[in-house]
This record gives structure tokens, sequence and C-alpha cells, in this order.
């Protein structure tokens, strides 16, 4: 969820740097976006990044994103436990954006849920509780 924030912050000034006008006023250029991720990743990732967005005021109009899914099975420090423990993770996580996307409709709101602490990880992180995982990169 923060990548998707981050990832609209990102989009938001590039959009503003290439026009010089409001950015909501249209028409705006589309801007390429391509995503390249580890396959076990892929579809959280997506799910976050068209789910933040799409929150109004909406950039989807403004976005054209390919996600890349970058095969992880030539790792050599992946073994079946840790890829299965990755799977589940990730379904975990798109679950928990869905539930949360229906929830959360503009920016104001995902900045409510993120600073009053709704983000257990982003929370963690703010309060200096945060610990870097060190299962395998996720």
């Amino acid at each position: 969820m923060t990548n998707g924030l981050t990832l609209r912050m990102y989009v938001e000034a590039l959009l503003d740097s290439r026009v010089q006008r409001p950015l909501h006023s249209t028409p705006q250029p589309v801007l390429q976006i391509e995503v390249f991720i580890s396959d076990f990743h892929v579809d959280r990732m997506q799910a976050a990044f068209e789910w933040i967005l799409d929150l109004q005021p909406s950039l989807t109009h403004l976005v054209n994103m390919t996600m890349h899914s970058v095969p992880s099975s030539a790792s050599t420090t992946l073994t079946p436990e840790t890829r299965e423990e990755r799977r589940q993770h990730e379904a975990k996580g798109v679950h928990t954006l869905h539930q949360n996307r229906a929830l959360i409709h503009t920016l104001p709101e995902l900045y409510r849920f993120l600073l009053m602490g709704g983000h257990q990880g982003f929370r963690a992180y703010l309060l200096g509780g945060y610990e870097r995982s060190t299962s395998a990169g996720y």
C-alpha cells in the first residue's frame, strides 16, 4: 500500500512538471509506467497500485501502467517452503487490499488510515518498532 502511495506521489509530480496547468485539468498527457516485479509479488502490487491511483481524485485516466512478472524460480535462496510462505503472504495481502479498498475511497481517508495506525507496518515504522524481514525479502 505504501508503495502505491509513493507511486501516486511520483505520478502527480511527473504530470505536474510536464504541463504548466493544474494537475486535474483536462486534457493531460498519459504517463506510461512499466513495473517489473517478482512473480510472487505482482498480484499484490497491481492491486495496490490500481487502488491508490484510483483514489479520488482518480489518476487512472492519466496513467497507462503495465505490470511485468519476473520469474523468481531462478533464485537459489528460495526453498519450496519459502515459496509457499510467500504465496500465502501475498494472497493474504491481496485480500486485505480489497477489504481496505471497499472502505477507503479518497486520499484524505488513506492518510487518516495510515497515520492513525490502520496499516500496522507503517504504524510500527513511525513508532520505531519496525523490523525488516529477514525471510527472503518481503
